[in-house]
């Protein structure tokens, strides 16, 4: 597992709206307060010519923008939510027409998960992202992700401003 701080996020947006209701996995929110979170991590997973793919997983925080900015949230709370992530940038070689190479997301979660920090207090839980990526004869230089949370509005605790440097447990 390799995990990316707050700096491999290159571009991040996001928008919040609030809805009358909202139902998923975690089942039937009223009042919801919607996140939508969008953008780009530098991966840089390499895979040469191999005769088999090769696999990493990777794990990061899901930002408001990228100055280090991320929200906590009430892990108690009803909280539903979605993720897409898939390569960005890349690049393919082969040096025989009959042998492609790979690129690809074999899957990607996004959970609640706590974390510790110096001076900030308790175990927040912030969004973190996993994606599990695949390579053979390619180099996967980005990813690009889309989060969508649904919570109600008291489920949202705080707003924390952490170094790029940070990266999640």
């Amino acid at each position: 597992m390799i995990l990316l701080p707050l700096s491999a996020v290159s571009t991040a947006t996001h928008l919040e709206f609030s809805a009358p209701g909202a139902s998923g996995d975690g089942g039937q929110i009223e009042n919801a307060l919607i996140h939508v979170y969008a953008g780009w991590i530098q991966v840089g997973f390499a895979a040469g010519d191999i005769n088999a793919v090769a696999q990493e997983s990777y794990k990061s925080f899901v930002p408001l923008d990228v100055n280090g900015r991320v929200l906590t949230y009430d892990p108690g709370a009803p909280f539903n939510v979605t993720v897409s992530v898939a390569p960005a940038s890349f690049a393919c070689s082969s040096d025989f027409e009959d042998e492609p190479g790979t690129t690809a997301v074999n899957s990607a979660t996004v959970a609640l998960e706590p974390q510790i920090f110096g001076g900030v207090g308790g175990t927040p839980n912030l969004l973190v992202l996993r994606a599990e990526l695949a390579a053979q004869r390619s180099t996967i230089f980005s990813i690009t992700y889309q989060v969508t949370t649904a919570a109600p509005a008291a489920a949202v605790l705080d707003e924390l401003n952490l170094s790029l440097g940070a990266a999640p447990a």
